[in-house]
C-alpha cells in the first residue's frame, strides 16, 4: 500500500532537498515534469514512475528564449495532465510557479485536480517585474487551499507576518538526506573550509579569501564558477594575498562522489552571504548549507536566510557578522569543540530527514 496514490509534480534538475525522491518511494503513480534549469534547450524532460519503478523518461522542448520556455512549459503541463491522467482520478499537483494556477478552474472542469502551490522564491525587490511577481504570487497564495513555503521567513510574508503551520498551509524547507557522522572526527592545526556552488559577488567570497589571508592556519577549496570577470578578480584577489598554496580553485563545479572526492577533507562549510532584506536569498533555503550539512559539514554562515535559526538552535554551526575577526574567531570556536558541532549537525539533519520530514508535510496527499 502506498503512502500517496496519484501525484503531478513540477521537478528540478537542481537540488531539491530529496523530495523527489520521496514521492517516487511513496507514491503510487507519479508523473514529474523537470522544468529547470530554465531555458536550457533540450534539457528538460519528464519521467513516469508506478510504484516506485521508472516505466517511461522522454525529453521535452525547451526553447532558449525565455518567453517561449515558459509557454512551452504550459503546454507541456498540459500535454502530460490529459495523457496521463483520467478524468475522474483524484491527482495532487505540487507546483513552484504562480502561473500555474492561471487556468485552474479551467482544468478541474476536466480533470479532479488538486493545486499544492509551494512557494519557493520571494522577489522582495522595488523593480517593476519584482512588484508584478509579489502581486501575483500573493494573489494565488490568498485563493489557493493549499500552500507551502520554502522558509519561514516567507511562510510570515505571506501571512501577514504569522508563522502558520496547519494541514494545508505549512513551512516545508529542503529536506536531507542525513549521512553517518562519526563524532570521533578530529580537526588538526590547519583547518580546510570549504565553499561551493555558483560564485556571485553577493556570497562573501571576497571576505573569505581576506579571512584566509589572515590566519595561515586556514585552507579553503573554494568549488564553482560564475562570471568570466567575477572569477577573474578572485583569482586576482589569491595572488594578491599570496594564498595559493592554501586555496584550491579549480574554477569549476563538481556533482556527485566527484564533489564529494573534493571536499572529503574539509572540515567547515563556510557561507558568508550579504544580509539583505531586499534579496531573494533572504527568503529562500539555500541549497549551499544543505549540502554541506548532507557532506557531515558543521556550517559558519550570515543570518542571510531563516535556515541560520535553524543552524543555532541544532547547534550545527556558528551565525557570524561579515567581519573577518568575528568569522575567524567563529572558525576557531568551532576547531575547539568540534564533537558539540558533530553533535548538532547530527540533530539537524535528523530533523530534516527528507523520509520523515516529507512525510509530515505531505500528510494531507495520504490515501484516507
Amino acid at each position: 500500500m502506498y503512502t500517496y496514490k496519484t501525484v503531478f509534480t513540477l521537478a528540478t534538475l537542481q537540488f531539491d532537498g530529496h523530495y523527489l525522491q520521496h514521492l517516487i518511494e511513496n507514491t503510487e503513480k507519479l508523473v514529474a515534469l523537470y522544468l529547470l534549469p530554465r531555458g536550457g534547450g533540450a534539457s528538460n524532460l519528464y519521467e513516469v514512475y508506478h510504484e516506485g519503478v521508472l516505466v517511461e523518461k522522454k525529453d521535452v522542448y525547451s526553447p532558449k528564449n525565455l518567453f517561449l520556455a515558459y509557454l512551452f512549459y504550459y503546454i507541456h503541463f498540459f500535454r502530460l495532465l490529459f495523457r496521463y491522467f483520467e478524468k475522474e482520478e483524484k491527482l495532487y499537483f505540487v507546483n513552484f510557479f504562480w502561473f500555474y494556477l492561471f487556468f485552474r478552474p479551467i482544468t478541474r472542469m476536466f480533470r479532479n485536480i488538486h493545486y499544492v502551490y509551494w512557494i519557493g522564491d520571494y522577489w522582495p525587490m522595488d523593480t517593476f517585474l519584482a512588484k508584478v511577481q509579489q502581486f501575483f504570487i500573493h494573489y494565488y497564495h490568498d485563493r489557493n487551499m493549499i500552500c507551502l513555503y520554502l522558509s519561514d521567513r516567507i511562510n510570515r510574508k505571506m501571512n501577514n507576518g504569522t508563522l502558520v503551520h496547519t494541514q494545508y498551509k505549512k513551512t516545508s524547507m529542503w529536506g536531507i538526506d542525513p549521512p553517518n557522522i562519526s563524532l570521533k572526527k578530529r580537526v588538526g592545526n590547519e583547518i580546510t573550509l570549504c565553499h561551493i556552488g555558483v560564485l556571485v559577488d553577493w556570497q562573501g567570497i571576497d571576505l573569505l579569501l581576506a579571512v584566509i589571508a589572515g590566519d595561515k592556519r586556514l585552507k579553503l577549496k573554494l568549488i564553482g564558477t560564475g562570471n568570466a570577470s567575477l572569477m577573474a578578480t578572485y583569482k586576482r584577489l589569491i595572488k594578491e594575498y599570496r594564498i595559493t598554496d592554501r586555496v584550491y580553485f579549480p574554477n569549476k563545479f563538481f556533482y556527485g562522489k566527484d564533489l564529494w572526492t573534493q571536499i572529503n577533507d574539509c572540515q567547515i562549510g563556510m557561507a558568508l552571504y550579504t544580509v539583505d532584506v531586499k534579496s531573494v536569498t533572504y527568503y529562500a533555503d539555500p541549497a549551499k548549507v544543505k549540502q554541506y550539512a548532507e557532506f557531515g559539514l558543521p556550517i559558519i554562515m550570515t543570518n542571510a536566510a531563516g535556515v541560520a535559526d535553524y543552524i543555532t538552535k541544532f547547534q550545527a554551526g556558528i551565525v557570524v557578522t561579515r567581519d573577518i575577526h568575528t568569522i575567524q574567531e567563529a572558525i576557531h570556536k568551532m576547531k575547539n569543540n568540534y564533537e558539540l558541532y558533530l553533535h548538532g549537525l547530527n540533530e539537524f539533519n535528523r530533523f530534516f530527514s527528507f523520509r520523515t520530514y516529507y512525510r509530515e508535510i505531505f500528510r494531507f496527499m495520504e490515501e484516507k
